[in-house]
């Protein structure tokens, strides 16, 4: 693993921390199930990123997992928040497919 790729998962991290769901709630507008017209093509394009993004993120915990050195524990601190993210990738897949998203 190196320095560049380890700086690629800082960034992603902040910007999953930034689109978490308290920043979400304190920013985004209320939700209209039945948008049409350039809102629904961002809501589209929204669930679209959060799939690659979570497929992104799946591919950088599998190189941390296969790294041979540690970092000095940082490497497994990392990849405990990264499978955290992770999982609240997953739980927004699910929560939009369940509220009549993607």
């Amino acid at each position: 693993m190196n320095l560049k790729a380890v700086a690629a998962a800082a960034a992603f991290l902040c910007t999953i921390a930034l689109s978490g769901p308290a920043f979400a709630q304190m920013t985004a507008p209320p939700v209209n199930m039945n948008m049409q017209g350039p809102a629904m093509r961002g809501q589209h394009a929204s669930n679209h990123n959060i799939r690659i993004e979570h497929r992104h993120l799946q591919r950088i915990i599998d190189s941390l997992e296969h790294d041979k050195h540690d970092y000095g524990g940082h490497r497994a601190k990392a990849l405990v928040i990264l499978r955290q993210a992770r999982t609240e990738l997953e739980q927004a897949i699910q929560f939009d497919r369940t509220h009549g998203g993607m």
